[in-house]
């Protein structure tokens, strides 16, 4: 038995035959379960779970393809990520300080936040 899901919170929306539950990344070797999102990274009133780096480049592995993974400040893109044609490994560039890291797969945006800390 299938069961669809009509959101309805856009023009033109789409059935979703998968479930909208979060799930789980591996990010910069760290195991994390990335909140529903806005696409700009908000996820109020719940903080998104956060990951602390040193790193210029991380690694994402998600066990479900994404459509895209990119890096928001503010609103706006500062970085986007790459990937094989799998898309479900993906390369990171990691800006300086505190930033927003949003996953998209295609029927959602789910969002962590990250942080890259000075090399002192």
């Amino acid at each position: 038995m299938t069961i669809s899901t009509s959101t309805g919170a856009c023009f033109n929306a789409h059935r979703i035959f998968a479930p909208l539950d979060p799930f789980a990344v591996t990010l910069a070797g760290r195991r994390i379960t990335p909140l529903p999102s806005t696409l700009a990274g908000d996820t109020a009133p719940t903080p998104a779970p956060r990951v602390r780096t040193r790193a210029a480049v991380v690694h994402l592995f998600s066990g479900r393809p994404l459509a895209y993974v990119r890096v928001m400040r503010r609103g706006q893109v500062i970085a986007t990520a790459t990937s094989g044609p799998d898309r479900v490994l993906w390369t990171i560039p990691v800006p300086r300080g505190n930033s927003r890291l949003v996953l998209d797969t295609g029927d959602r945006a789910y969002a962590g936040a990250l942080s890259r800390l000075s090399h002192r």
